[in-house]
């Protein structure tokens, strides 16, 4: 890349044919695409920033070279300060306030808008994206064995080290930067040594230090280069607070309390690096705490735990912050978080760990996270990211891109618990603190303080002072789960001084053990039922509470990838797997903040983001034995190494949505053999075949042609060729082997010399690369996924390969188009398997142009022009479109609905915008039946208005009889083409012509649109 960076292709993101804007799928999804109102923004500009510009500006010399960033080159500063005064010019001309910029890891700012300077400056062509600074929040679970992690990864055995991982040794010289809610420093995970007032570091003195007498901190590294942190003093954090472990602290909420004023702070939250929640202690710990620390849960010893990379340096980064309304969840600004990000960076860190992720997944491919992550990637940044806690819903992946490795959260432990009745039977649950506690048992909804008023609902649930201290003094209580928060039942069967308490299931598909004072299990749905069968009958009924598995059965198989679990496939590109690896995220014991988590000092968590603190420790790992390691090798490393996890029968787990390449396996991380290459340009082509200009002149590619260790076709029409390039990291040459394995409906192949073969043999030197092409064609299965693997076995090593596709019947040409008032216009098509393709017409709908004078409002729609538009039951398609007349006129068109009364932006619901930086705009989709209005806006005309033409067509079912196919029906075998020519005829000059054709073979349908213009 040269000096221009990342840009946005000229038309926004929800655009269908001929770069035009389509209805968009839903309210949320349009205000994501442009409907610009006043408030907190961050603004992005096409310059690239310091970590990837590689030169291009006369005078300006690179600040990043192959794929490598350092901060302190020379250069850097100056070209920040070029990017600077760029960020100032852009700014000033649209009389923007600038609040906070952004210069390494992403260039640009972000700022308090009105809607028309918004939409100004995303219409300026030296802005790559306009975004609203959205709120996005941590992914764990409180869940409020062997207790560490390591011991279940194979790097320790009963606490001692295995494997080649040495404790002392495991990360060293490399600095993992944790974004997420501060850190608790005076935890035992985080000891460690004063650090000493410097003037530098040196390779015999590395550090860290506090530099002269200032609170800036520094650290020579193991690849040589220095990081250079702060110790930024505030609530209860001195500046002296970091140590040889925590070498740096920053916190970040200029753009939170804009959202968030102080006074609605959570009061267990801290305006200083000081965690609040617990959560970026948790993280934190577990990628690079301390070796061999004693956990206490409630005074008592619970085991050691150890962090994956405990020689790493943990530099802390506060973005997130927790609220008085959700004092246990931390949450942060976009803007926030990019100015971390920029700063970690900048600082120098190896690895980023970034346990957070937007509710549902990602939708947008240019977000500021996803690009300020690109850049790190780029300069050489490791990024593990949270796959999130939106399962098993599918496509609900966040932190999807392909630059960053995505963790989804699997099981590593059975904390099994097991519930003794009176009676004999057993039920099997989950446990931290079972103890064979007995006594006699009731459900809390026969308890309740009937005086009080309270409802049985809420009883049944241990809701606060619901329970008779009388009726349930010494007993074992059954509470169901519900909504009623965990914390608060155990403060209730605390207050009337149970002895034990039993949580069960009322619908929930998992069970969650818990950390508590008192002894717990915690029960499936079944469990439940016999427990409340048992009480019901006559006599006294009476519990014990087990620890482990008493019942005799089989405890759940593990690893096996969480419920809670977001999959795949990605929201904004099908054709990338996401997530990639799992790895432990239920149950896991670590550090946490003792204000917000009763007192204690390391507690239970769930989530994906106790899985990815894993795979940023193991990343730092190996970086600490191989320094100059790129981003993408790692991850690659990752994912060609994993093994299957299981599912709930123990059978392998063949849902790559859920598990991606499968459980991460670090006694094989090391020595993959082939790694697949990717960068910069690698990135810019997948984002150029997103209809993303990068201004980088690479060609874009499909999703699938992405060189990933995983391949994911969505839409699989007979067959597809991939190619993957491989390098040999082994050392010397080896010998490989291609095969495939995987479900009847894929048959996958390998080209050589011009022929595919279902094997290949093949050999390559160390430090070599192989392209190899892999063909994959469907057998059956359609319009459902089919996975497998290929591998590349050579007598050391195995490389495996996720493969993922879903057969379709047929594919068609996505629009055509003609002119005079009759013609030919010809449809081509491709058949994914044998039978009939049958066509039928909907349309053609003519319409009269209608035109129209619009004078200039900056964007406000002051003075736009405003018309009623009606879409009656049985629409299939509407379409609106803005035709600007001469001159440089730029005009937008929006679709509001109309709520019967007169039409006003500022509350009629906004259905759809096509606001592009081009003079002409369109809407094309399927909207619901209804009254609304078509608004057109001149945000930039020129004196004396813009003239234009508006068009709007809704096409039926119904065939109008103005355009006749040939064939209408043929016979088709599998990965034949076939055609269909539409003839018209008699068309009306003055009008514009709409419709479709739709093409059917077996269950599944094709759309052609048709334009004709007489």
């Amino acid at each position: 890349m040269t000096g221009t960076g990342l840009a946005a292709a000229s038309t926004p993101r929800h655009q269908g044919q001929d770069g035009r804007a389509a209805f968009a799928a839903s309210a949320r999804e349009v205000r994501a695409a442009g409907q610009f109102r006043s408030g907190n923004y961050v603004v992005l500009l096409r310059q690239a920033p310091a970590a990837t510009y590689q030169g291009g500006i006369t005078g300006v010399p690179a600040t990043a070279r192959n794929g490598s960033f350092d901060p302190d080159a020379s250069g850097v500063k100056a070209y920040r300060g070029f990017l600077t005064r760029q960020q100032s010019t852009v700014a000033g001309q649209h009389a923007v306030s600038v609040r906070e910029r952004y210069t390494v890891a992403i260039n640009g700012f972000s700022a308090h808008l009105s809607g028309t300077q918004a939409r100004g400056l995303a219409k300026d062509p030296r802005v790559l994206a306009v975004s609203q600074d959205r709120l996005v929040h941590t992914d764990s679970v409180r869940t409020v064995g062997p207790h560490a992690t390591s011991e279940f990864l194979g790097l320790t055995h009963h606490g001692q080290p295995v494997h080649g991982w040495n404790p002392k040794t495991a990360g060293k010289g490399v600095v993992v930067g944790v974004i997420d809610s501060g850190i608790w420093p005076e935890n035992p995970a985080f000891a460690g040594t004063r650090l000493k007032h410097r003037k530098h570091v040196t390779r015999q003195h590395p550090g860290p230090i506090f530099v002269g007498h200032s609170h800036h901190t520094a650290f020579r590294k193991g690849d040589g280069h220095t990081f250079r942190g702060t110790c930024r003093p505030g609530q209860r954090f001195k500046a002296n607070t970091c140590n040889s472990k925590v070498i740096s602290a920053r916190y970040f909420d200029t753009g939170f309390l804009q959202t968030t004023p102080r006074n609605q702070w959570s009061p267990a939250e801290f305006k200083s690096a000081r965690d609040g929640v617990g959560h970026g202690s948790h993280t934190s710990s577990t990628a690079a705490g301390d070796y061999g620390v004693k956990a206490k849960l409630f005074h008592q010893g619970v085991g050691r735990i150890t962090g994956i990379a405990p020689a790493a340096k943990i530099a802390t980064y506060k973005a997130l912050w927790a609220t008085a309304a959700d004092p246990t969840e931390a949450s942060g600004t976009t803007s926030d978080i990019i100015a971390a990000i920029d700063k970690a960076v900048g600082d120098g860190v190896d690895v980023i760990n970034y346990s957070v992720g937007p509710q549902g997944g990602d939708s947008d491919i240019i977000d500021p996270v996803a690009v300020a992550f690109l850049n790190a990637a780029a300069s050489g940044v490791f990024v593990a990211a949270a796959g999130g806690n939106d399962g098993p819903t599918p496509a609900t992946a966040s932190n999807v891109s392909p630059w960053v490795t995505t963790a989804a959260a699997s099981t590593w432990q059975n904390p099994d618990g097991t519930v003794v009745l009176g009676n004999g039977k057993k039920i099997l649950g989950v446990s931290h603190t079972a103890d064979g506690t007995s006594g006699r048992l009731v459900y809390a909804k026969n308890v309740r303080r009937k005086k009080t008023g309270s409802d049985g609902a809420s009883a049944a649930e241990c809701g606060l002072g619901t329970l008779s201290r009388a009726k349930a003094h010494g007993t074992i209580i059954l509470c169901d789960r519900g909504t009623n928060l965990f914390v608060n039942k155990l403060a209730e069967v605390k207050r009337v001084h149970a002895a034990g308490v039993i949580i069960g299931d009322v619908d929930q598909p998992d069970v969650v053990p818990l950390s508590s004072p008192l002894p717990s299990v915690s029960v499936h749905t079944a469990g439940r039922s016999t427990i409340l069968s048992y009480i019901k009958r006559k006599g006294t009924a009476h519990a014990r509470l087990v620890a482990g598995n008493a019942t005799g059965h089989k405890s759940a198989p593990v690893p096996e990838v969480a419920d809670f679990s977001s999959r795949g496939p990605a929201q904004i590109d099908a054709d990338v797997l996401k997530p990639d690896v799992a790895a432990p995220g239920v149950s896991v014991l670590a550090a946490v903040a003792p204000p917000s988590n009763g007192g204690l000092h390391f507690d239970f968590f769930d989530g994906t983001s106790m899985a990815t603190p894993h795979i940023a420790g193991l990343a730092a790992w190996q970086l600490g034995k191989h320094p100059n390691l790129h981003p993408d090798v790692l991850r690659s490393m990752f994912m060609t190494t994993a093994h299957d996890t299981v599912t709930p029968s123990g059978h392998r787990n063949k849902n790559a949505f859920a598990q991606g390449s499968g459980q991460v396996s670090p006694l094989r991380l090391g020595d993959p053999g082939l790694v697949f290459p990717a960068g910069l340009h690698d990135w810019f082509a997948w984002l150029e075949g997103q209809g993303i200009s990068t201004g980088s002149g690479v060609n874009g590619i499909q999703g699938y042609n992405l060189n990933e260790p995983s391949i994911l076709v969505s839409a699989l029409v007979s067959s597809v060729t991939v190619t993957r390039e491989v390098k040999n990291v082994s050392g010397h040459r080896e010998t490989y082997r291609a095969s495939y394995a995987g479900g009847s409906h894929l048959r996958v192949s390998f080209g050589k010399k011009g022929s595919f073969h279902k094997r290949l043999r093949f050999a390559i030197g160390a430090g070599k690369t192989r392209t190899i092409k892999i063909r994959i064609i469907s057998h059956g299965g359609l319009n459902s996924f089919a996975s497998g693997f290929v591998s590349l076995t050579s007598k050391q090593h195995r490389v495996r390969v996720p493969v993922v596709a879903r057969p379709l019947a047929l594919s068609v040409t996505p629009s055509v188009s003609g002119t005079n008032t009759s013609g030919n216009v010809h449809i081509t098509g491709k058949a994914g398997s044998t039978g009939t393709v049958s066509a039928t017409v909907q349309g053609l709908v003519g319409s009269a142009p209608a035109p129209g004078t619009v004078q200039g409002d900056g964007g406000t729609l002051a003075n736009a022009d405003v018309t009623s538009f009606t879409v009656p039951a049985g629409t299939r398609v509407s379409r609106i479109d803005l035709d600007a007349g001469a001159g440089s006129n730029d005009l937008d068109l929006y679709l509001f609905a109309d709520d019967g009364t007169p039409f006003d932006p500022s509350t009629d619901p906004l259905v759809a915008l096509s606001a592009s930086g081009s003079a002409s705009e369109r809407l094309l989709g399927r909207i619901p039946a209804g009254d609304y209005w078509v608004v057109v806006d001149g945000f930039d005309v020129a004196s004396g208005g813009g003239d234009y033409t508006l068009t709007t067509w809704n096409v039926s079912n119904g065939d109008n009889g103005n355009l006749n196919l040939a064939p209408v029906s043929q016979p088709v075998s599998k990965g034949s083409s076939f055609s269909i020519t539409g003839s018209y005829s008699g068309l009306n000059a003055s009008r514009v012509y709409f419709g479709q054709v739709t093409s059917t073979l077996g269950s599944q349908s094709g759309t052609t649109f048709v334009t004709i213009r007489p």
